[in-house]
């Protein structure tokens, strides 16, 4: 048979469990009313229903890591950090390991990944939330109330890659409890930040899907220059778009909405 990947191995055995499960209740089910085998005495081969594995789309390296962390706890393969490790190093946010004794007070900028997020209610009526953050080297445990829960809460899921701000209230052992009191998304620490930003417009464009590029760079109105690079041959022409023309505001929705059309993008800080 041909060689399968893990990712898709994985993603075909997951999608086998509840067919499998069911299979194995009906075999169960036949036992207890002794139909073990063809004659009901017991003593001779079962009869298996041998089914093939669903042919499932192939996990991508975020459901990968996602999948191990709920069944082991922890993320094996590849940790969702690795893809912004080049971010990361440009903003200068520390892992946790490299950062040496911790006290209450100190205000403190992780870079990591939520997980076990709950909202619950104050006695004033008022949401707030609790989660743990991860970085590659270890987690604290965050608080984040009312106000600053009201500001960020359409961020804060589980899984969601963050920049996180706050203040260090305690430290119990190695448990470190932090006040969070701002938040970014980690995918959009770059393009926010960024001076400009060089599109690679495809080769096999027309004119109507430049129309369509343009229109996107036209919805993010922001500080960031735009220079767009034009594939003449097999070289690219490159065309700086005068500041007072266009100016985008820097965005993972806006790097994603100009790649489904084809484009290359690259921020540059």
């Amino acid at each position: 048979p041909d060689e399968v990947s893990p990712n898709q191995w994985r993603a075909n055995l997951y999608a086998a469990v509840e067919s499998a499960i069911s299979l194995s209740q009906r075999s169960w089910s036949d036992r207890e009313r002794g139909q073990t085998d063809l004659f009901g005495g017991g003593g001779g081969h079962q009869e298996v229903d041998v089914q093939e594995l669903p042919n499932a789309k192939p996990w991508t390296q975020a459901e990968m890591s996602q999948h191990e962390k709920a069944a082991i706890g922890f993320f094996l393969s590849v940790h969702p950090l690795d893809a912004h490790l080049d971010t990361i190093e440009a903003l200068g946010v520390k892992w946790l390991a490299d950062r040496g004794e911790i006290t209450p007070n100190v205000r403190l900028k992780i870079v990591g990944v939520v997980s076990a997020l709950q909202v619950r209610y104050s006695k004033k009526g008022n949401r707030f939330a609790t989660f743990r953050f991860e970085d590659k080297t270890g987690g604290v445990k965050c608080l984040v109330w009312a106000e600053a829960y009201g500001r960020f809460s359409s961020m804060l899921a589980d899984d969601a890659l963050l920049i996180i701000d706050g203040r260090v209230e305690a430290v119990d052992g190695q448990e470190i409890t932090l006040i969070v009191e701002e938040v970014k998304d980690l995918g959009d620490a770059r393009p926010r930040s960024a001076r400009s930003v060089a599109i690679g417009l495809p080769a096999d464009g027309s004119e109507d899907l430049f129309n369509d590029i343009y229109t996107t760079l036209t919805q993010t109105q922001g500080r960031c220059d735009v220079i767009l690079k034009l594939p003449v041959d097999d070289a690219a022409l490159q065309v700086t778009l005068e500041s007072q023309m266009l100016r985008v505001e820097g965005s993972a929705r806006l790097q994603r909405q100009l790649e489904s059309k084809g484009c290359q993008v690259e921020w540059v800080n």
